[in-house]
């Protein structure tokens, strides 16, 4: 018993189905799953804080007294503060703010009966070259209290607070930056805090 596939022409088929139908369909080209949806590029966000607090040390010193590490410079409206925060697939889709920057908003909003504003930016590489997203939050004695217009906020800001926010200098770069770390330690006395005075009567 002869197998068909033994007397099967392929050519032969191909030809007559030509012939009766026209040329075959090419075959659709393989689709690499992988390569056919592109992965998320990981991004970073910048998040300023735009402070009221005229001396740029003076932040950055109470700043350092309770461990926020983000670089401070001085800015013609008050000192700010800012980093660069990398962020997850979540955050990069939706944009939202990261609880960190929330959380420095929040404390630095305590230090004056007008708040502060939390610039955020996200920026990253697209099919068009760079990209990005700016929002602006004004925070009040710890509480989120209105959205502002990012362009409102900028048009008042001085071009450090551009270069920064659009990431063209990073915030350690900037003109006149302060570690608060650094700055703690340099007000610190050499030998140690001075002995607590001890109050009452002094002895006979």
């Amino acid at each position: 018993m002869t197998h068909p596939d033994d007397d099967f022409d392929l050519d032969a088929f191909d030809s007559a189905f030509a012939k009766e139908f026209g040329e075959p369909l090419a075959a659709e080209p393989e689709v690499n799953e992988t390569e056919a949806v592109p992965s998320l590029q990981p991004r970073s966000m910048i998040a300023m804080v735009l402070t009221p607090v005229a001396d740029a040390r003076v932040l950055a010193r109470l700043m350092g007294l309770v461990k926020i590490q983000w670089p401070v410079f001085a800015t013609r409206t008050g000192a700010a503060a800012a980093t660069v925060l990398e962020i997850d697939e979540v955050a990069q889709l939706t944009g939202s703010i990261p609880p960190e920057a929330i959380k420095v908003a929040q404390a630095l909003s305590r230090t004056s009966e007008f708040g502060v504003v939390l610039l955020t930016s996200l920026v990253g590489e697209g099919e068009d070259g760079a990209s990005g997203h700016i929002q602006a939050v004004r925070y009040v004695g710890g509480e989120e209290v209105e959205t502002l217009s990012p362009g409102v906020v900028l048009a008042g800001a001085d071009d450090t607070v551009e270069k920064v926010i659009f990431g063209q200098v990073t915030p350690q770069d900037a003109q006149g930056a302060l570690d608060p770390t650094q700055v703690v330690q340099e007000e610190e006395p050499e030998d140690g805090p001075s002995p607590k005075r001890r109050w009452g009567r002094k002895s006979r």
